[in-house]
């Protein structure tokens, strides 16, 4: 009976599977170690951009202060209204001006620009009180309830009225960057306010209460779509058509008729204080909010 004997191997075959074997190893081992490396590239990346965003969010922004804004409140009356809103103007006056709006709103910086001036003279000559109500959320620049948190931590130092003029500036100048918190920080130290004060303020729940109070009362408001809006006597103006009135010229010339009217009537405001009320503001600290900053 005869039997198979196995083929012979071709010389070297052998040593060849081997050679065959150990690059197919080799191979992945360099895979292995490229696909390492890409990682560890990937983290470096991300965690040099993400300090190089937490050195820029940190870093002192340009805040530039409108000139002139300072002065621009100095002989004026400063109060506030029983929601804690910040007010200018002898606060007994026949006529009551309300201006509704929201630093992320790019029609109230055009109305802010065309409308500010006539309304602080009109204050100054004792003609009005002009009341700001301090809204968020109804325009598209980033970070207004920002905004408007550090506008009412600077009215508990009484710098409200410099303050929103810079960040509407701010607006204009800067666009969706104009509210980084280190702008709104920094604008706190050109204005020689208390950045401690205004710190501690920003990362509690001060400004709340005015906030949601602001909010609620444009909800209530007869007419109200948006800011900006302007209310005389708690209402909206309209124009000779009964439309409701918009735009500086028309706000302007409503509230100069109700001017008219109430002298008209011999309605005249109680005399104008000498000295200014303490403009700064109490914003209640809850024991919850201190406890979660």
């Amino acid at each position: 009976m005869s039997s198979k004997s196995n083929p012979p191997q071709k010389p070297g075959s052998s040593s060849s599977a081997a050679r065959t074997t150990e690059r197919r190893k080799e191979r992945e081992r360099e895979r292995r170690r490229n696909q390492m490396i890409a990682v560890i590239v990937a983290v470096l990346v991300v965690a040099a951009l993400a300090a190089t965003a937490l050195i820029l969010a940190n870093a002192p922004s340009d805040a530039p202060v409108p000139p002139g804004a300072l002065a621009r409140y100095e002989d004026l009356v400063h109060s506030q209204s029983a929601e804690g809103y910040p007010r200018i103007g002898n606060p007994t006056s026949a006529v009551q001006v309300a201006l509704y709006s929201s630093f992320d709103c790019s029609a109230c910086l055009t109305l802010h620009d065309d409308i500010m001036d006539g309304l602080i003279q009109r204050a100054r000559d004792n003609q009005i009180a002009l009341t700001f109500v301090p809204l968020y959320g109804f325009g598209s620049i980033t970070n207004g309830e920002g905004a408007a948190r550090a506008a009412m931590c600077a009215q508990a130092q009484g710098g409200f009225w410099p303050y929103q003029d810079a960040l509407f500036a701010w607006q204009a100048a800067f666009g969706n960057q104009a509210f980084t918190q280190s702008r709104l920080t920094t604008g706190i130290d050109a204005l020689g306010l208390d950045r401690a004060a205004f710190e501690l303020c920003s990362r509690t729940g001060a400004p709340d209460s005015v906030l949601n109070e602001a909010r609620a009362d444009a909800a209530a408001l007869l007419g109200f779509t948006g800011t900006p809006a302007l209310t005389v006597n708690g209402v909206m103006p309209v124009d000779e058509s009964g439309q409701t009135a918009a735009g500086a010229t028309a706000l302007l010339a409503a509230i100069d008729r109700s001017i008219e009217a109430a002298a008209n009537r011999g309605v005249r405001p109680t005399a104008q204080p000498t000295e200014a009320p303490s403009a700064e503001v109490t914003l209640e600290v809850t024991p919850e909010a201190t406890a979660a900053s």
